[in-house]
Protein backbone atom coordinates (compact mmCIF):
# COMPACT_ATOMS: atom_id res chain seq x y z
CA UNK A 1 0.00 0.00 0.00
CA UNK A 2 0.81 3.24 -0.89
CA UNK A 3 2.53 6.03 1.47
CA UNK A 4 -0.74 8.05 0.24
CA UNK A 5 -2.80 5.00 0.64
CA UNK A 6 -2.25 4.77 4.00
CA UNK A 7 -2.60 7.82 5.32
CA UNK A 8 -5.99 8.44 3.21
CA UNK A 9 -7.13 4.90 4.59
CA UNK A 10 -6.34 6.59 8.17
CA UNK A 11 -8.18 9.91 7.96
CA UNK A 12 -11.62 7.92 6.30
CA UNK A 13 -11.17 5.72 9.36
CA UNK A 14 -11.03 8.84 11.70
CA UNK A 15 -13.27 11.60 10.11
CA UNK A 16 -14.88 9.57 7.92
CA UNK A 17 -14.16 11.88 4.51
CA UNK A 18 -11.48 12.36 2.54
CA UNK A 19 -8.89 15.21 3.21
CA UNK A 20 -8.04 18.33 1.06
CA UNK A 21 -5.14 18.35 -1.24
CA UNK A 22 -3.26 20.35 1.33
CA UNK A 23 -4.42 18.44 4.14
CA UNK A 24 -3.26 15.40 2.25
CA UNK A 25 0.38 17.26 1.07
CA UNK A 26 0.90 18.05 5.19
CA UNK A 27 0.17 14.25 6.55
CA UNK A 28 2.59 13.34 3.99
CA UNK A 29 5.36 15.51 5.14
CA UNK A 30 4.90 14.58 8.70
CA UNK A 31 4.34 10.66 7.88
CA UNK A 32 8.09 11.59 5.92
CA UNK A 33 9.86 13.05 8.98
CA UNK A 34 8.89 10.93 11.33
CA UNK A 35 10.17 8.11 9.41
CA UNK A 36 7.05 6.74 7.91
CA UNK A 37 5.15 6.06 11.06
CA UNK A 38 1.54 6.08 10.40
CA UNK A 39 1.22 5.53 14.04
CA UNK A 40 2.46 9.14 14.66
CA UNK A 41 0.31 10.37 12.18
CA UNK A 42 -2.53 8.81 13.69
CA UNK A 43 -1.57 10.69 16.79
CA UNK A 44 -0.85 13.51 15.38
CA UNK A 45 -4.80 13.77 13.80
CA UNK A 46 -6.60 12.24 17.18
CA UNK A 47 -4.90 15.02 18.82
CA UNK A 48 -5.87 17.77 16.52
CA UNK A 49 -8.93 20.44 17.76
CA UNK A 50 -11.11 18.66 14.50
CA UNK A 51 -10.73 15.22 16.53
CA UNK A 52 -11.51 16.70 19.72
CA UNK A 53 -14.77 19.14 17.86
CA UNK A 54 -15.99 15.72 16.65
CA UNK A 55 -15.72 13.64 19.88
CA UNK A 56 -17.43 16.88 22.11
CA UNK A 57 -20.27 16.26 19.19
CA UNK A 58 -20.42 12.50 19.50
CA UNK A 59 -20.60 12.99 23.49
CA UNK A 60 -23.36 15.22 23.24
CA UNK A 61 -25.20 13.21 20.71
CA UNK A 62 -24.78 10.03 22.93
CA UNK A 63 -26.13 12.30 25.93
CA UNK A 64 -29.14 13.03 23.89
CA UNK A 65 -29.84 9.52 22.50
CA UNK A 66 -29.71 8.42 25.78
CA UNK A 67 -32.09 10.80 27.25
CA UNK A 68 -34.53 9.96 24.29
CA UNK A 69 -34.06 6.48 25.41
CA UNK A 70 -34.90 7.03 29.63
CA UNK A 71 -37.51 9.42 28.56
CA UNK A 72 -39.28 8.34 25.09
CA UNK A 73 -38.67 4.58 24.71
CA UNK A 74 -36.79 5.06 21.56
CA UNK A 75 -34.09 6.39 19.45
CA UNK A 76 -33.67 9.76 18.03
CA UNK A 77 -34.94 10.85 15.04
CA UNK A 78 -32.25 12.74 12.99
CA UNK A 79 -34.04 16.15 13.08
CA UNK A 80 -34.43 15.83 16.80
CA UNK A 81 -30.67 15.06 17.85
CA UNK A 82 -29.60 17.83 15.23
CA UNK A 83 -31.83 20.35 17.22
CA UNK A 84 -30.92 19.33 20.21
CA UNK A 85 -27.18 18.92 19.50
CA UNK A 86 -27.32 22.41 17.87
CA UNK A 87 -28.73 23.65 20.68
CA UNK A 88 -26.54 22.48 23.15
CA UNK A 89 -23.33 23.52 21.01
CA UNK A 90 -24.35 26.68 19.52
CA UNK A 91 -27.21 27.90 21.71
CA UNK A 92 -25.09 26.97 24.66
CA UNK A 93 -27.88 24.98 26.27
CA UNK A 94 -27.72 22.61 29.16
CA UNK A 95 -28.36 19.16 28.81
CA UNK A 96 -30.93 19.52 31.51
CA UNK A 97 -32.61 21.44 29.12
CA UNK A 98 -32.59 19.15 26.63
CA UNK A 99 -34.33 16.58 29.53
CA UNK A 100 -36.51 19.62 30.70
CA UNK A 101 -37.51 19.85 26.80
CA UNK A 102 -38.60 16.66 26.23
CA UNK A 103 -40.32 15.94 29.29
CA UNK A 104 -42.32 18.73 28.33
CA UNK A 105 -43.09 17.62 25.16
CA UNK A 106 -46.24 16.11 23.24
CA UNK A 107 -44.96 12.89 22.86
CA UNK A 108 -43.82 12.61 26.23
CA UNK A 109 -46.78 13.71 27.67
CA UNK A 110 -48.76 11.81 25.91
CA UNK A 111 -47.50 8.72 26.99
Amino acid sequence: MSDKSQILELYWMIFNEKPDEDMQKSLLKIFNEQNNSIEYVENYLRNSNKFKKLSIELQIELEISELYYILLNRKPDTEGLSFFKNQLINEKKSIDWVKESIINSDEYKSR
